[in-house]
Order: structure tokens, then sequence, then C-alpha cells
């Protein structure tokens, strides 16, 4: 056994990876714009504006007034019929300039977060 000198024959230890998780604390926002999420370290804080369930009933009310579908709506406001379904259900996360165009094209003013 002369030629092998050169390998290493000690043995390697496989372990399986476990991430570390962080622990977060969601503290109510002042005001209704949604959570404030802050890290355990201090690292990040997110705050995350949500439509709410008023500009919603706004938005339904004036589309079912105008006698519009949320397809034709969405049509009008050249934005997605999935977009209008999660807005008028209060699910999605708030974005001024679709609120603007729905605004818009109904003809009312909304009331923002």
């Amino acid at each position: 056994m002369a030629g092998f000198e050169h390998q290493d024959w000690t043995p390697t230890v496989l372990k399986k990876f476990v991430p570390q998780t962080k622990t977060v604390t969601v503290k109510p926002h002042t005001t209704n714009n949604g959570p404030k999420v802050t890290y355990e370290d201090g690292e990040e804080q997110v705050t995350i504006k949500k439509v709410t369930k008023e500009m919603a009933k706004t938005i339904s009310d004036a589309r079912n007034l105008k006698k519009l579908t949320q397809i034709q709506l969405a049509q009008q406001c050249k934005l997605d019929k999935a977009i209008i379904n999660q807005i008028e259900q209060a699910n999605c996360i708030y974005n001024a300039q679709q609120i603007n165009a729905i605004a818009k094209v109904l003809g009312i003013k909304i009331a923002r977060p």
C-alpha cells in the first residue's frame, strides 16, 4: 500500500441543518394601517397598510349603484378582476394607485387610512 499515503481516511459526519428562527412581536399600530412588526433583536420594523372594511363597502356600494359588475369595473380601471374582488372583500394590501383609479371611474371620494 505504498501509493495510498495521500488519501484522507478520517470519517465525515453529515448533520441536518436547522435554521434559527426569530421571535416576532406584533403590536397594534396607533392607526388602522395594520400591524407593526418588530423582531426581537430590533432588526426590522414593517408597517402593512390594508384596505379597510369601510373602503371596501364604499367601493362595493358605489359599483352596485352604477350597476357595474366587477369585471366591467376592472376593465374600466384597467385592473384585474381578482384585484377588484380582493379590494371589495378587504382582503388585500392598500395600493393608492388602484384605489384612485377605482374612485375616478366610480366618481366617488374614498376615505383613506
